[in-house]
């Protein structure tokens, strides 16, 4: 291909058309610059690509730490209520001035049981690395400013 525009290169300037060749010359850049364009847009789309991916990769993992924090909860929550109940039983026994009794004994170990989660927040730390402009839906990326809140400390 080379070896053509070259041929054709040397004609034109052999010739003394240097009308011509200025065309040729102008056609010659125009194609190199039309490549220059198809290529940097490919670049530019692949880029994008990598882009929304790591952006689902990352809301993903946030939504795992989610839905683990929201199970945590849940747990730490009936347990919680249980050592209220049992805290609540063991007050009305006292007030009540009822004598002592075997059962006391489990509402007396459960109610100094008190649960507290531990929340997992490793995809919204990521994301903050990277910064949150990495999340191209303005709705969750608004949603997720209650991270930000400090809710959780």
């Amino acid at each position: 291909m080379f070896k053509f525009f070259r041929k054709i290169r040397q004609q034109l300037l052999s010739q003394n058309k240097i009308s011509k060749y200025l065309l040729y010359a102008i056609g010659e850049i125009v194609l190199v610059v039309i490549g220059i364009l198809i290529a940097l847009s490919i670049n530019n789309w692949n880029e994008d690509r990598k882009l929304k991916q790591f952006e689902y990769k990352i809301l993903k993992d946030i939504e795992t730490s989610m839905e683990g924090n929201f199970f945590q909860l849940n747990g730490c929550l009936r347990a919680n209520k249980k050592a209220i109940m049992s805290a609540d039983l063991i007050l009305k026994h006292l007030d009540e001035n009822l004598p002592y009794n075997d059962s006391l004994d489990f509402h007396f170990s459960r109610a100094l049981g008190w649960c507290s989660p531990v929340f997992n927040n490793a995809g919204y730390e990521s994301l903050k690395t990277y910064g949150t402009n990495l999340v191209t839906n303005d709705t969750i990326r608004e949603e997720l400013g209650i991270y930000d809140a400090g809710w959780m400390e």
